[in-house]
């Protein structure tokens, strides 16, 4: 499929791989390497965010208590 657009595996960029990759297990959507990332970047943004509802008691954290 991508043989007659690209020369080599190296020059594939990886989103398109990662689109085109095929789930390891039928319940899935994505492949390993694209839920990898997905997972992450979730991650990433969730501990990056001081007002994501589960991660109260930091400094800075939305208390009800100073309504």
């Amino acid at each position: 499929m991508l043989r007659g657009v690209y020369n080599s595996v190296e020059d594939i960029d990886l989103f398109i791989g990662m689109t085109l990759e095929k789930p390891s297990d039928e319940n899935n959507l994505a492949g390993d390497t694209f839920l990898c990332l997905i997972g992450d970047q979730f991650a990433r943004q969730k501990w990056g965010d001081r007002y994501f509802y589960d991660l109260g008691y930091q400094k800075g954290s939305f208390d009800l208590g100073n309504i």
